[in-house]
């Protein structure tokens, strides 16, 4: 807005004015701010010398107190010694009287018997006197004619010259100058701080310094009033320290040093302000599914986090479905599965309206990013099955789950039967090679378009997204049968940075998974490779595994040492033996063996070429085929040994699981319907166990129970694990399970002992 001058000659621009005021104001306020805070630093300042002072007088009093205790006690005790000396030279002497008295009394008598013996004048009685008196002369001519001691206590004397001239030259102590900030060589990265200070003036009687810091949320000098208290670093030997593994809940930090002789400390040095921004957030309670419990930094699969609803699944699609119960794991706990299973919430918990149902098991961050640079760090927490690690808009539906979406990115976790690993958008998944780290590092980079994920371990890449991010984003969580441990407060490791700044031809995904690419890893991967590829579930696919529940399972790797084979199958390719065989794998094949015979489990080994013929087509199977020469088990080039079980034959035994974790078996059984009763509709019973899966030491076995059915055995086709796949675990895929009935109606039996 123009207005006119009152001279009526120019015309000016208020709004001009109007923001130079603005920040003429904002700087007075900023100043305002500053003097509030100086003074209420003198006036603490003030009282504190006031106090000192007071404190200072107290104890010099106390000092010279203790000065005048030890005098007085030094000088009643050199009294003490010289009353005591004089008593022990008083008591000498009066000894060397008495005893001189005596032997004078005895002399005089013995002179004046010897006097008398001059007068006699028989030889007789003269020899008999002269004895006597020399018995009667022995002990006066025996004593002594020196002074024990003497009169002299001159050993005793003082002179307290030097302590006087100590006492009069008493002064206050030696304090050693305040230190100086090197606030050029302080470094703040990756989360570690490191400070570094100088003395202005060498001192050689420096013992230690002492380090103090403080976080705060003002820039400047520290505030008085700042609620935070100092921490103490004490002992300090160098001018230089770093803090590491801080989390940078503040936006900055304040420190500041003293130095420590042998006798004080002195003042603090020009404490330093130190910039620790960082991403903070946690979860968002009012966001999470029912099934979600959020605690603080954990967010956990709650199964009884709200009211169960049976989920219905009508016509053909629910028939001869199976049940998968992991027993080491799951049997315990009686976690239900989360695709048969909606809960809603109580709304005097989470209110009228619940942010995510159904099977999108999801929690947000509280908050968002529009702009800049961003790092966070989620640890799976033990035996979770199921997860998932991105980022999302705010608008994403509630029952949207993560990657499913254009307007969400995430990786994708899953161990629950198998191994998988994806990265996932727009409802495509892409599979990652290498092994899913336990601790997820996520970089989101706003300004570049750019969501990457690495190993928060290693800082090795795992992927990255390229995208246009047309809304701020929140991070988002998806957890299933588990829980998330959630890491904020963290710089953007330099590791990151650098390799951001390096890596200029990242593919990413917009709409679509095929524009994907997987970065290579800086260092190489590990030796063992996780195996499988992920399982792709929406609500058919969850349906369509439930149903085929009964054909997905584990192969295993077997040895038997006393083995049960087919005639038919006899054949071995020469130059086959058994000490081709890894030494670990015979230990597990005896420890196996020693399970079922203890449990009578008639175990038989299969032969997986007859397996490769059926599944190829089970109609077109000729003995001919079978009998040509084949590796028929025990191969070292097939990855898989298979036993059978006839039901009629053992007895289940629930004392089978625990015995298997005694010996160190890692135990999955798969139980379903009773595939005897398939197209029986109207049919139903308890689900019965279909396949027993046990792993130990990188090895599996695979014992499947064959159930009769009209003289025939209801079987499956073979399974083979891809070349590059990790041997570690083996993934669950789809079989063709009881549509060969008849396969092995003509099973003959014959026994073969192997060295």
């Amino acid at each position: 807005m123009d207005f006119q001058c009152i001279d009526g000659l120019q015309t000016h621009d208020v709004s001009v004015f109007q923001e130079a005021l603005q920040r003429i104001i904002t700087t007075l306020a900023n100043k305002n701010e500053d003097l509030h805070n100086f003074m209420e630093t003198l006036s603490h300042s003030l009282a504190g010398v006031q106090v000192n002072s007071t404190q200072v007088v107290s104890d010099l009093e106390e000092e010279f107190d203790r000065l005048f205790t030890i005098l007085v006690e030094m000088k009643e005790s050199m009294i003490n010694t010289i009353k005591q000396e004089g008593a022990k030279k008083t008591q000498e002497i009066q000894n060397q009287l008495t005893q001189s008295s005596d032997a004078l009394e005895s002399a005089e008598e013995l002179l004046e018997f010897a006097n008398n013996a001059l007068d006699v004048q028989d030889e007789d009685e003269f020899t008999k006197v002269e004895a006597a008196g020399l018995v009667t002369m022995a002990s006066a001519f025996r004593l002594t004619m020196k002074p024990k001691v003497t009169d002299n206590m001159n050993h005793l004397m003082v002179d307290f010259t030097q302590e006087r001239q100590l006492l009069q030259n008493l002064k206050f102590l030696p304090v050693p100058w305040a230190p100086e900030m090197e606030v050029g060589d302080c470094l703040v990265l990756d989360n570690t701080v490191s400070v570094a200070w100088k003395m202005p003036v060498e001192d050689s009687k420096i013992d230690h310094y002492i380090l103090e810091y403080r976080k705060t949320d003002h820039e400047g000098l520290p505030r008085i009033k700042d609620q935070r208290c100092w921490e103490v670093v004490d002992n300090i030997k160098t001018t230089e320290y770093s803090l590491s593994g801080l989390k940078f809940d503040s936006k900055f930090m304040n420190f500041r040093v003293r130095a420590c002789n042998k006798a004080a400390a002195g003042e603090y040095s020009d404490p330093v302000t130190l910039e620790t921004r960082a991403f903070n957030f946690g979860f968002d309670s009012s966001t999470s599914h029912l099934n979600l419990k959020v605690e603080d930094r954990t967010v956990e699969w709650d199964p009884q986090g709200g009211k169960g609803l049976e989920s219905k699944v009508k016509g053909k699609e629910n028939k001869g479905s199976a049940h998968l119960t992991n027993l080491k794991n799951m049997s315990r706990s009686g976690t239900p599965s989360p695709k048969r299973t909606l809960t809603t919430r109580s709304p005097a918990i989470r209110g009228s309206r619940d942010r995510f149902t159904g099977e999108s098991y999801t929690v947000l961050g509280d908050t968002s990013m529009d702009c800049g640079q961003h790092y966070w760090e989620v640890k799976a927490l033990k035996d979770c099955k199921s997860y998932s690690v991105g980022v999302s808009y705010r608008n994403l539906g509630k029952f949207d789950q993560l990657g499913k979406t254009n307007t969400t990115w995430c990786i994708h976790i899953n161990n629950w039967l198998q191994s998988s690993f994806a990265a996932k958008h727009n409802n495509k998944a892409k599979s990652l090679d290498g092994t899913a780290p336990g601790r997820i590092g996520v970089f989101c980079d706003l300004d570049s378009g750019q969501l990457s994920f690495y190993n928060a371990e290693t800082k090795q890449l795992i992927h990255t997204f390229k995208a246009k991010f047309s809304q701020p984003v929140v991070p988002a969580f998806m957890v299933w049968c588990g829980g998330l441990s959630l890491s904020t407060g963290m710089q953007v490791p330099s590791a990151v940075k650098s390799f951001q700044k390096d890596e200029n031809g990242l593919a990413g995904s917009n709409s679509s998974l095929n524009s994907m690419k997987t970065t290579q890893l800086l260092t190489p991967m590990p030796a063992t490779q996780q195996l499988g590829l992920m399982l792709r579930f929406n609500k058919t696919a969850v349906l369509a595994l439930l149903i085929a529940t009964s054909s997905v399972f584990l192969l295993f790797q077997l040895y038997h040492y006393r083995q049960h084979v087919s005639q038919d199958s006899s054949s071995v390719r020469k130059g086959y033996s058994v000490g081709k065989l890894f030494l670990g794998l015979l230990q597990v094949v005896k420890k196996f063996m020693g399970l079922v015979h203890k449990y009578n489990m008639p175990v038989f080994l299969v032969d997986t070429a007859s397996l490769g013929l059926l599944s190829q087509d089970s109609m077109l199977l000729r003995d001919s085929q079978v009998k040509e020469p084949h590796c028929t088990f025990l191969c070292t080039n097939r990855d898989v040994l298979t036993f059978a079980l006839l039901n009629n034959l053992w007895k289940y035994d629930a004392g089978l699981v625990a015995a298997a974790e005694e010996k160190g078996f890692e135990l999955l059984e798969v139980r379903g319907k009773d595939p005897r009763l398939v197209s029986m509709d109207d049919l139903s019973g308890n689900e019965i166990p279909l396949h027993f899966l046990f792993r130990l030491q990188g090895y599996v076995v695979h014992v499947v129970v064959l159930y009769e059915r009209s003289g025939n055995y209801l079987w499956h086709g073979v399974l083979r694990l891809k070349p590059n796949m990790d041997r570690k675990f083996a993934p669950f895929r789809r079989l063709d399970y009881g549509r060969n009935a008849g396969a092995y109606d003509r099973w003959v039996y014959s026994h073969r002992s192997t060295p």
